[in-house]
């Protein structure tokens, strides 16, 4: 699956009515300017996000501060599957300066660094699926290495994510302005996990004097459980009145494009999968219910599953023993195996039907 270029994104055709957002901005870029981002987070934790977003001093999201200052939250894609009243609430109740950004590394709290090859293109079907629903278009990324760049590729070109926050500021403490293009997509490295004001307006104000290059673009990361939301907004007075350019996520990344097409910064683009012989065309995932379990797999499996447990509706018995088996091999995880326990059953269930009296309920079965 091949998405839009980023650099003209266009609202996802996949999301629900309800998750849809605007996705507008008319800020011009400015060549001399220092961008930062705000982002708040721990939103990927379900217990966050059913709490108004709190942290530090109770809820964010109920504070009578929010709409003052441009902040930018985490949250769980999976959350229209968790609790699936969420994120419409969230959305709807937004004003306009709150902005959403995917919570770690997409669907679910997960290292891409950490999944097996075997897996992972099926963790990225499940990430562009669910990135694509909740219209979430920034994702920030943990557990990559800040060289690993065949994982950040793999990511950049199969998750969906239309722009990466990499790390919560702790992979490049000390480190100077270095971001990426990779596979196509923004990467831009968080510069400080700040827990106060003073943190982080010193560490933009270093990197501000280090760097001469500009446009510069920054994101300080704030987690929830250190700051309360008004000391967000006078973190975001504090910058702009030293004279740096606050802005959301989604605006912050199509200047940051911009200033590099444009030739304003030099950042490195980096190309080249492992994944694109052993994944040549991922497909987004397919439900399918196997004794009251949805199951989401890629779709040449679960239409499978579905063909086989109708085709063992003529016998209760075997189809209960089947379901057991594939219940069982996907608990492993291992969707080979998963293959192989399909085509054993596949031609002596095709032999039983053709055998018995019970064709005429599989009328219609495509195989």
């Amino acid at each position: 699956i091949r998405r839009p270029p980023r650099s003209t994104p266009s609202n996802s055709s996949a999301a629900s009515d309800v998750y849809k957002r605007q996705h507008e901005s008319t800020e011009k870029l400015d060549p001399s300017a220092i961008y930062v981002v705000i982002a708040q987070s721990d939103g990927d934790n379900s217990c966050v996000d059913y709490n108004f977003l709190g942290g530090k001093g109770g809820p964010h999201w109920t504070s009578s501060w929010r709409g003052k200052e441009i902040i930018n939250w985490g949250i769980e894609p999976l959350e229209p599957e968790l609790i699936p009243f969420l994120l419409p609430y969230y959305y709807s109740t937004a004003s306009e300066k709150d902005f959403f950004f995917a919570g770690p590394s997409g669907a679910g709290y997960y290292y891409p660094s950490l999944v097996n090859d075997e897996y992972r293109g099926l963790k990225y079907d499940l990430d562009q699926y669910y990135l694509k629903l909740t219209d979430l278009r920034v994702v920030t990324v943990l557990g990559i290495g800040d060289r690993d760049y065949s994982n950040m590729c793999d990511y950049a070109m199969y998750s969906g994510a239309w722009a990466v926050m990499h790390g919560y500021g702790q992979e490049r403490r000390g480190a100077v302005h270095d971001h990426a293009i990779i596979g196509g997509v923004p990467w831009v490295f968080t510069l400080v996990g700040a827990r106060s004001i003073e943190e982080a307006t010193s560490a933009v104000e270093k990197l501000a004097k280090a760097v001469s290059q500009r446009p510069l673009f920054v994101i300080i990361h704030c987690i929830n459980w250190h700051w309360t939301y008004y000391s967000m907004v006078k973190l975001a007075e504090t910058l702009r009145n030293k004279g740096y350019r606050v802005v959301d996520f989604e605006t912050f990344m199509k200047l940051f494009m911009l200033a590099y097409k444009r030739g304003l910064i030099k950042v490195e683009e980096i190309n080249g999968s492992r994944l694109e012989a052993v994944f040549p065309q991922l497909e987004l995932p397919t439900r399918v219910k196997v004794r009251g379990v949805t199951i989401v797999l890629p779709k040449k499996y679960a239409d499978f599953i579905k063909i086989i447990l109708k085709l063992a509706s003529v016998n209760e018995t075997l189809k209960f023993s089947i379901e057991n088996k594939v219940i069982s091999t996907l608990q492993e995880g291992n969707l080979n195996t998963l293959a192989k326990v399909l085509n054993s059953y596949a031609y002596p269930l095709l032999c039983l039907l053709y055998t018995s009296d019970a064709a005429d309920e599989l009328d219609g079965v495509d195989l």
